[in-house]
């Protein structure tokens, strides 16, 4: 108990770095696409390797926006959730805590579906404006065109894709202006064409066998093994034709030192031109809005070192000074609402704190009661780390979860069946009779090794790696406790009795744990498993 006083004492402000960095810019990560449980609501992913990112929403004042969460692969997301019965296509505005240079974009959202976006830093940001005139056009109806005009010398034009398919690219500089680079895309339509019959063909290939085993299955006839893997690889076909046809219709445009911009090309027939420029942006020059941005900087300073009082102050500064952008009020006004939050969570630590030393002063006090206020506390730390990510916080985290690792992890899974139809995405209630397995090898299993049921139980037959630990009951839930200082590597949830309208599915215990609600000592986490009705 004396080390929680130590912990305590301790839970005072010291000196923490701030400092300016690059402009930042955003491009599209359709390979983040996912699913997400909204509620018929849309969202928007945002990953980047700043855990201090400052994002508003301008048309929908209640949309959601969780703080910073770490990735296994160093960097942070943010999930935007906007009801789209306010509005479907959300501006997203970002910038960085305590600085007035900001980028922001429009999301045109679908229900239960979460859109990614890169943000990146650069110090030579540029733009690209379309400069397709009415008349722009190529005789030859064979071809289409895309080209770039730029002072940018080192441009580059990336349609890898395209070029082995056949695409030209030629880069020239103007008649008449030398400083003028114009690089020039030239397409064979049949490219696009053949890209868009191959999805087309191959989607209409799975869904047909599709629809031939499961009336077949529904009229209780035992369909082979072997055509249900059918199904996958026609599955797997028409999603690489589908990844093709992304990486077909989709350019990358960058220089040197610059951020990337993506231009879509899906729209291109015969005949077409289209015509982009790209230009260097433009920075927002602090001096030439010098007391909004001298507060800004200060209320991100401030907040850097906790002291989210002061820094509160500093920010409602910079949302009064006569100098402040209109259309900059949103993003000051998100970050006076995290200061709030933050000075919430450190009272709410500070008062588990308090309930420990009750504890003690009154020489009672059950372990439970440690569990829960320590519990409290540890949560509390976390959502303090996510806004402002600090060894402060992380230390004292660690210390008392040092306190209760003894005690075993309590897990309770809910399975619930996702399925898809002409309104979307949507829950169809819960699965039972799903074993959850717990996997301790080093590596993952790959997809192809448990997409079907027979695999599944070659791979486990074969191998020490694997443990069942409990079955969804009536309700699709299950309990399973597990050791602290011993968890697996990942979970398998294994449908039975459904034949293979519901696939295996395998979650990664670090993202599962991160995902999952409740106490430390007792979690909670809910398992969407798509279904083929």
């Amino acid at each position: 108990m004396k080390r929680l006083f130590v912990i305590l004492t301790a839970f005072v402000c010291t000196l923490a770095s701030f400092a300016q960095s690059a402009y930042i810019s955003h491009s599209p990560s359709s390979e983040e696409d996912r699913i997400g449980d909204l509620n018929g609501d849309g969202g928007v992913l945002i990953i980047s390797k700043r855990n201090d990112l400052v994002i508003t929403v301008v048309n929908a004042a209640n949309a959601r926006v969780s703080a910073a969460t770490s990735r296994s692969d160093g960097r942070y997301e943010y999930e935007v959730v906007v009801p789209r019965s306010i509005t479907k296509e959300p501006k997203i505005e970002i910038n960085r805590r305590g600085d007035i240079d900001r980028e922001s974009w429009v999301v045109i959202t679908k229900p239960d579906y979460f859109f990614a976006f890169t943000v990146e830093e650069t110090q030579k940001p540029i733009r690209m404006e379309n400069q397709t005139a009415a008349n722009d056009a190529i005789l030859d109806e064979t071809l289409a065109q895309v080209e770039f005009p730029t002072t940018i010398d080192d441009l580059t034009v990336d349609c890898k894709e395209l070029e082995k398919l056949g695409a030209k690219v030629e880069k020239r500089q103007k008649k008449g202006d030398n400083s003028i680079h114009i690089t020039t895309v030239t397409i064979p339509i049949k490219i696009l064409d053949n890209v868009r019959r191959n999805v087309e063909t191959s989607q209409a290939a799975y869904e047909k066998l599709f629809n031939q085993l499961d009336k077949e299955a529904a009229s209780g006839r035992d369909v082979p093994q072997s055509q249900w893997e059918q199904l996958d690889e026609l599955k797997e076909k028409w999603q690489n034709a589908e990844e093709m046809l992304q990486k077909t219709t989709r350019m990358d445009v960058y220089a040197t030192g610059t951020n990337h911009l993506p231009v879509d090309i899906s729209s291109l027939g015969p005949r077409s031109k289209m015509v982009y420029g790209v230009l260097v942006r433009t920075i927002i020059q602090k001096e030439h809005v010098s007391a909004c941005a001298g507060f800004m900087e200060e209320g991100g300073r401030l907040f850097g070192l906790r002291k989210y009082a002061d820094a509160r102050r500093a920010f409602q500064n910079a949302l009064s000074a006569n100098d402040t952008p209109n259309d900059f009020k949103n993003s000051i006004s998100t970050s006076i609402a995290q200061c709030d939050s933050c000075a919430a969570y450190e009272k709410y630590t500070l008062n588990a704190f308090a309930k420990i030393r009750e504890l003690k002063n009154l020489g009672g006090g059950s372990q439970e009661d440690l569990v829960k206020y320590a519990s409290a506390a540890i949560e509390y730390l976390k959502e303090l780390n996510k806004y402002n990510p600090s060894e402060f916080y992380t230390d004292r985290q660690a210390q008392l979860e040092k306190l209760i690792e003894d005690l075993p992890l309590e897990i309770m899974f809910t399975l619930v069946r996702w399925v898809n139809n002409e309104a979307g995405f949507y829950e169809a209630g819960k699965i039972p009779n799903v074993e959850i397995w717990a996997f301790k090898g080093k590596e993952p299993p790959t997809l192809n090794s448990y997409r079907s049921d027979k695999k599944f139980k070659e791979m486990v037959g074969k191998s020490n790696n694997f443990v069942q630990l409990s079955t969804t009951d009536s309700e699709g839930k299950a309990d399973v406790r597990l050791d602290r200082k011993a968890l697996p590597t990942g979970f398998f949830f294994r449908p039975t009795g459904y034949g293979d309208k519901i696939k295996i599915e395998y979650k990664d215990a670090k993202e599962m744990l991160r995902q999952s609600q409740g106490t430390y000592n007792k979690r909670r986490f809910r398992q969407k498993m798509f279904a083929a009705y």
